[in-house]
């Protein structure tokens, strides 16, 4: 009956540091593609940035050389 019992308690340990591994191995994985689409909405907020400023440059450049003055 010992060994039963032992084998029961082995069986449950070995179940729950198995659910352990695969919800860690999830975490990673969700935490790697979170990053790499981090990384993509920074240059895609970067290009962005370039974009306004260029039209923040050309509305000063037209304000002060323009002819409606």
């Amino acid at each position: 009956m010992g060994a039963a019992v032992l084998g029961i308690v082995v069986a449950l340990l070995a179940g729950n540091y198995w659910a352990r591994w695969r919800r860690a191995e999830a975490a990673s994985r969700t935490a790697r593609a979170a990053a790499r689409a981090g990384g993509r909405q920074v240059w895609r907020a970067r290009g962005m940035m370039l974009v306004i400023a260029a039209i923040v440059v050309g509305l000063l450049y037209l304000w002060f050389h323009g002819r409606g003055r």
